[in-house]
């Protein structure tokens, strides 16, 4: 009897003879609170089988051939606005029985319930399979840690609307639970802001790009580069991610990494009669944003009409690889330094970002930084600088999210750089198995902090990722690898296994048209 190869793998699952048969006899059985996870599965079945509008009809429903749908009750957030997801499932000759926790838990079932199908049935259009089936099987399901995330910067490439939703849809489809969206750079700003209009008129444009080769002596291509989301994009792909279950959290960068910002508004630099433009180079710039109160009215009107677009809980807000060149020649900043009793420029960072924190905790919101240029006392701290980081963060009993850059960062190569597109630093290979080796709870931490670390989370950085199908590659299938780690238990994690349900895996890529790479195989 053929286990399903399930990624991520489920908690607990028991086998039976016999098989369901999807047909176009079949419905969906919607208990109330179920009714709209109840339409997105009938998109998911309707479109591949062809059979054409599945129904849906209210719970109880009688009849062969239903798929019945269940919740205990309504979500109830933790703090990050995060809930339980467990879910179990049931499949009879006769029916399938999903129950669930809440909404949540009934969307991860259901992305189960597709893997229990043939591949085919991730195919974007009508296929002539001429049978579906899934296997009489019972699972009990819940992940292991509450923050499931990948991160995507479209500020060094911009890609469309159809794209970020394609990236959610992938992530969704390996139970993923939160989009940390980069949304601003020094090389583009892509998020319409009405209360400062030149910030997508001028600096969401620039006039030319780097080339995506890190290796070379840096040569720009003359080709004009921008795009950016209207307030109506936004809201359809936020709408798009919480039909799937996925948080979206907007990262706003600031003191440095905001050039583009900067070339709109000089006035926000700290050399005013000098426009920097938007910046074309990789990297990261030496212009950072002056801290006049002008400047911090700027950041609050930016930071209301973001927390007006995203009903995130957590806003991020940045925080790393300030320069501070510019801060160092500055009166204004000598004179913040001395009245608020500061030692040191790093001391001053610390003093500006925990001052734009305090702003969105007045929102009733939850800051969110990249560890090392933050203050981390209350602030959800994106470990990126690794395990050291993730650690203090721990420690200090703070939130915390492991993010780092030496496993999770997947513009690295993945494979010898040999035969591999352009990634960053031919001297960094970052490996599917690497990704699923690192214990996201170090062993070093005292099993008294490690409920502060509430997950983890991938990144994906554009530099060298000029369009989606380069995307996918890069993403899949190290995602699959991370998805698993975040989702199962360290201890029933098992590589040589997971390899062996990843075989088996790639044919819903492949029926899904993603652009996987080879390895593992």
């Amino acid at each position: 009897m053929k286990e399903p190869a399930l990624i991520p793998d489920v908690a607990e699952l028991k086998r039976f003879n016999g098989e369901f048969s999807l047909t176009p006899a079949s419905f969906i059985a919607a208990a109330p609170g179920t009714e709209e996870a109840a339409e997105l599965l009938r998109e998911y079945l309707s479109i591949p089988t062809g059979f054409d509008e599945i129904p849906v009809v209210p719970e109880p429903a009688a009849g062969d051939g239903g798929i019945h749908l269940r919740v205990a009750g309504e979500p109830e957030p933790d703090r990050v606005g995060l809930c339980d997801e467990s879910y179990r499932l049931a499949v009879r000759t006769d029916a399938v029985e999903i129950s669930a926790a809440n909404r949540f838990g009934l969307l991860r079932a259901i992305q189960t319930l597709r893997q229990l199908l043939p591949p085919e049935i991730y195919a974007a259009g009508k296929t002539g399979l001429p049978a579906w089936s899934i296997p009489c099987l019972q699972l009990e399901d819940a992940p292991e840690f509450r923050w499931r995330g990948m991160h995507f910067d479209v500020a060094r490439h911009f890609f469309t609307v159809p794209e970020v939703c394609r990236y959610i849809e992938l992530l969704a489809q390996h139970k993923f639970n939160v989009l940390h969206w980069h949304l601003t750079d020094d090389q583009g700003w892509r998020v319409e802001i009405k209360s400062y209009p030149r910030l997508t008129r001028i600096g969401a444009f620039r006039k030319r790009s780097q080339d995506i080769n890190p290796e070379r002596t840096p040569v720009f291509d003359n080709v004009a580069h921008g795009g950016f989301y209207t307030q109506e994009d936004i809201a359809e792909i936020v709408g798009f991610a919480a039909r799937r279950g996925i948080t979206v959290v907007p990262e706003i960068d600031m003191p440095g990494h905001i050039q583009s910002a900067i070339a709109a508004y000089p006035e926000l630099g700290n050399n005013p009669a000098v426009n920097p433009g938007v910046m074309e180079a990789w990297g990261t710039s030496s212009v950072v944003l002056s801290p006049e109160e002008s400047t911090f009215e700027f950041i609050e009107k930016v930071l209301d009409e973001i927390m007006a677009l995203f009903p995130s809980r957590v806003i991020h807000i940045g925080g790393d690889e300030v320069n501070f060149d510019e801060w160092s020649g500055s009166p204004l900043v000598k004179r913040l330094i001395e009245a608020n009793g500061l030692a040191s420029l790093r001391e001053f960072e610390y003093w500006f970002m925990a001052r734009v924190a305090n702003f969105v905790s007045s929102r009733g919101r939850i800051p969110a930084g990249w560890d090392g240029g933050i203050p981390l006392r209350g602030v959800l701290n994106t470990a990126w600088l690794g395990k050291r980081g993730t650690l203090i963060s721990a420690r200090l009993g703070e939130l915390t999210v492991a993010a780092n850059c030496d496993r999770f960062y997947f513009d690295h190569y993945q494979s010898a750089p040999e035969g591999e597109p352009p990634a960053y630093d031919r001297k960094v290979v970052q490996t599917c198995e690497a990704v699923y080796d690192y214990r996201i709870v170090p062993d070093e931490l005292e099993s008294r902090f490690a409920c502060n670390i509430i997950g983890g989370q991938g990144a994906l950085w554009t530099e060298h990722i000029p369009d989606f199908r380069q995307v996918e590659y890069m993403l899949f299938p190290r995602a699959c690898a991370l998805a698993e780690k975040l989702w199962r238990r360290q201890e029933d994690c098992d590589f040589a296994d997971f390899v062996v349900r990843l075989r088996r895996h790639r044919s819903r890529l492949e029926a899904g048209q993603v652009n996987a790479h080879r390895l593992p195989q």
